[in-house]
């Protein structure tokens, strides 16, 4: 399989760049922070785990946590995933054979256009343009589709723009599918990082399907679980065979440590908020400033925005803040995007520190 090319992005500047001001999560925790938000019964949970193998659908309790994020979609339609990444895995795998035809969209989060085509599938990915805010547009997938298409895939909020669907366009793209049999996935693992968050797709549609993290809106990317949730039972006994060959089963430990931060998900994610709503205004200041280098479009949800220079290149400004700054940014080339765009993560405490460093880059753009 080829190499990601964001993290041979890390590879090569990470020791160089020890902060970034471009991370795809909210801020994170210690041990400590979120043990002391267990209730009694998830704390007894861990301190008398078993530390032998843990059952490969995912620790029941913990799927009834997570089934409680949706409404349609149970225990039943829940498997945990080692992450997001083995989720899409899964999921692409169960579905996906030679000859089936896939729609997605770029930039993106690399493996949502090129996963499918490492596993012999071809794939039609639409461009997102600024213009139209970065718009997942229900005509132009219907314009791409073909009658070996197989699976619709969107992402939403959108990483690297913060771009959200809108409702009407989600409910097309729903009918859309429906009536054709497709199924449609929908990457939400941005989705609590909203104060309304959107109905996820595993509501909407029995074929959809929807893949979250405790990596990214809660900021727990060392727990790693992720999730598939699918109404459709065939999918998600094909998607937990391949697991089987994969993970097989989740760290026992990093089950628990879940099903505390979902207990907790109200306090954790109103202080993620907080953090992301406090950044954004510093950023709406911080582009008003430099508005004669960069263009900024303010996103609608999660904690990724998609900035674009008016003079220079994307890539040699990322270059530069490694080399010369210490920190990482990542150009538009690693979502597969054109353009001379960037991407900023919101949710970490420090970026107000970092911008100093990316005014003093931008002046020589």
């Amino acid at each position: 399989m080829k190499p990601s090319l964001l993290e041979a992005h890390l590879a090569r500047w990470g020791e160089v760049a020890p902060r970034s001001l471009s991370k795809a999560a909210a801020r994170t925790m210690t041990m400590e922070e979120l043990l002391v938000l267990a209730d009694a019964e998830s704390a007894r949970l861990f301190e008398t785990l078993s530390l032998g193998y843990a059952t490969t659908a995912g620790l029941p309790v913990l799927r009834e946590e997570i089934a409680g994020l949706y409404g349609e979609a149970g225990p039943d339609s829940v498997l945990t995933t080692a992450g997001a990444q083995e989720a899409l895995f899964c999921a692409f795998r169960a579905l996906l054979s030679p000859g089936d035809h896939v729609v997605s969209f770029t930039p993106c989060y690399e493996d949502l256009a090129t996963l499918p085509t490492e596993l012999g599938t071809a794939v039609t990915t639409i461009p997102l343009r600024r213009e139209s805010g970065f718009r997942q547009d229900a005509a132009e997938i219907e314009a791409a589709l073909l009658p070996a298409t197989k699976l619709i895939v969107l992402n939403s909020p959108h990483n690297p723009t913060g771009a959200t669907i809108d409702e009407a366009d989600l409910a097309a793209i729903v009918e859309l599918a429906a009536a054709r049999g497709i199924y449609l996935l929908v990457d939400e693992v941005f989705r609590l990082l909203a104060r309304k968050p959107a109905t996820p797709v595993a509501d909407r549609y029995e074929r959809g399907i929807s893949v979250d993290v405790m990596g990214k809106s809660f900021g727990l990317g060392g727990v790693r679980v992720g999730w598939l949730a699918c109404r459709d039972r065939s999918f998600l006994q094909a998607a937990t065979a391949v697991k089987t060959h994969l993970s097989i089963c989740n760290g026992a430990p990093d089950e628990v440590l879940a099903l505390i931060a979902l207990r907790a998900a109200e306090t954790i994610l109103d202080g993620n908020l907080a953090v992301i709503e406090r950044n954004l205004e510093v950023l709406d200041l911080f582009f008003e400033a430099n508005a004669s280098r960069a263009r900024w479009s303010r996103p609608s949800a999660g904690c990724l925005a998609y900035p674009e220079l008016i003079q220079g290149g994307a890539e040699e400004l990322c270059e530069r803040m490694a080399k010369e700054e210490g920190i990482l940014l990542f150009p538009a080339s690693l979502f597969l995007g054109d353009g001379e765009h960037f991407r900023i993560g919101l949710g970490g405490e420090d970026l107000p520190d970092l911008l100093p460093a990316l005014a003093r880059q931008l002046t020589r753009c």
